[in-house]
């Protein structure tokens, strides 16, 4: 017996030290007494998974119909998930790994079979369980010897050949349980032993989410890559992941675009190189020195300043503090200069009298005849109603002229000349 004793415990040796050479870090930690320890598996699904958050049996209907929409085409099902889910799906290609924790018997592998527990966020407990029995049936039918990596290519495939999902495709449906709790026919889900029904699932999903973002990062991050903007190789370590599209950018590539067009007031040219994708403000922050950060801030500031109705500018070149328009009224008094001009012409304050006006005349009666009731309303207020009136009867009058009458050879003065003229000279 001691003999036996003495064998197992060199095969047990034995296979740690194979796991850490086939295992990562990561993957294969062995505790201190070299009995114990966890073995974490990985999984990255290269055409992705389908995460969808499932708060109501209605959806639940939606997703069966995209399950077996088999025949459909991917955009037609992406547009069908689009518009049952919204927000509430994600693709996805990396999920948190499954945790094989393990204690070696003193008998084994020779007479007892390791203990495993296995442990997972997106794998519903019923079908862990489940999978223990199983484990303790595969250490049989493997002749009773060593198995723990045998139990972790096993489930590591299983995981890749989407053993692990609900459906018969890579869909991965995470059910609210406060939300269906209350609704008929919930036990069926309940029950169900292939569906993950979880309290806080809004919660789980945004963490799988982040989970495969990190993951992303942390991977491309360990390797070499060519910038598809300068096609330089830099390690993973010298790209930033853009928050909006996710694509990657060499940081160097990045500076320079940020900093060239902040430079040239070009702020809304600062998009993704690769899909043309608006550049978040953190990307662009984590880019530049803290002096273009705040050009870039003071340039956003102006632009959503011009975009609001009730803010105009002082017209003081040395001036240009964004000044707030009162109610109706046409005066604006600056708080850095205290200059107090009209808000439409941007002269001196000039009360009621109607703003000069030294453009083309014909143009402006043309867009007041042509407006509509409130920018006339707009437009009058600036002008007068009766100077812009008189202006467009006087435009019409000039095109009429310019149209039906001539000068007179002599003095220049526009006649109309009858049908009936018998030729006799105007003077």
């Amino acid at each position: 017996m001691a003999e036996q004793t003495n064998t197992d415990s060199e095969l047990q040796s034995e296979e740690l030290l194979v796991l850490e050479s086939l295992l990562s870090p990561e993957e294969f930690q062995k505790s201190d007494d070299h009995r114990s320890g966890v073995i974490d598996v990985y999984t990255a699904f290269e055409s992705g998974v389908e995460l969808v958050l499932v708060e109501s049996l209605e959806r639940m209907e939606h997703l069966k119909r995209w399950v077996e929409s088999s025949d459909a085409s991917e955009e037609e099902k992406a547009r069908m998930l689009e518009e049952s889910f919204g927000t509430r799906h994600e693709k996805i290609t990396h999920l948190p790994p499954i945790s094989i924790k393990f204690s070696l018997p003193e008998k084994y592998p020779s007479l007892e079979p390791p203990h495993v527990s296995l442990t997972s966020c997106w794998i519903p407990r019923r079908v862990l369980l489940q999978l223990e029995v199983f484990l303790k049936e595969l250490w049989k039918q493997n002749g009773q010897q060593a198995i723990l990596y045998d139990i972790f290519q096993f489930i590591a495939d299983r995981a890749i050949a989407g053993g692990f999902f609900p459906f018969p495709v890579a869909c991965l449906p995470v059910f609210s349980q406060e939300e269906i709790a209350t609704e008929a026919a919930t036990s069926a889900i309940l029950e169900s032993s292939n569906l993950l029904v979880v309290p806080h699932a809004r919660k789980l999903f945004h963490s799988l989410v982040q989970f495969d973002e990190n993951r992303t990062v942390v991977l491309f991050q360990q390797q070499t890559h060519g910038c598809g903007v300068c096609f330089d190789s830099f390690p993973g370590t010298d790209f930033i992941r853009l928050t909006n599209c996710r694509h990657f950018v060499c940081k160097e590539c990045m500076r320079r675009l940020c900093v060239n067009l902040i430079k040239d007031g070009s702020v809304h040219r600062l998009q993704c190189m690769e899909c043309q994708e608006d550049l978040n403000p953190f990307d662009i922050q984590l880019s530049v020195e803290a002096e273009a950060w705040e050009k870039y801030q003071q340039f956003q500031l102006d632009s959503a300043l011009s975009a609001m109705q009730d803010i105009v500018y002082c017209p003081r070149p040395w001036c240009n503090q964004a000044v707030i328009k009162e109610g109706d009224s046409t005066a604006g008094r600056c708080p850095g200069c205290a200059y107090v001009f009209c808000v439409h012409c941007k002269r001196g304050y000039h009360g009621i009298a109607p703003c000069p006006y030294d453009g083309d005349r014909k143009m402006l009666a043309n867009e007041y005849a042509d407006a509509d009731k409130d920018t006339r309303v707009d437009m009058e207020k600036r002008w007068g109603r009766r100077r812009l009136q008189n202006l467009v009867d006087e435009v019409k009058a000039e095109d009429w002229v310019s149209k039906n009458a001539k000068q007179c050879p002599k003095c220049g003065f526009p006649v109309q000349v009858s049908p009936l003229c018998l030729g006799f000279p105007v003077h």
